[in-house]
């Protein structure tokens, strides 16, 4: 079967609110283990990636804790 909107399909990380490539530049495949067939490559996050992810998970936690649960 075959993802019929390819626009659902990110290849790229999402970083505050950001899609992009890993800052390295490296990549996987992603294969569908029925078949094998690569459905895609992926950016291989690393560590200055992950730093990212962490400071800006990090900054908007100071304003989102702040939203009561009923409203998240």
């Amino acid at each position: 079967m075959k993802l019929k909107d390819l626009g659902l399909l990110k290849n790229q990380l999402c970083i505050d609110g950001t899609w992009r490539d890993s800052t390295d530049g490296q990549r996987f495949e992603v294969t569908n283990p029925a078949t094998n067939d690569v459905i895609t490559q992926v950016p291989n996050a690393n560590a200055k990636d992950v730093q990212a992810a962490l400071e800006a998970a990090n900054t908007a936690w100071a304003t989102w804790r702040a939203v009561p649960a009923k409203a998240r």
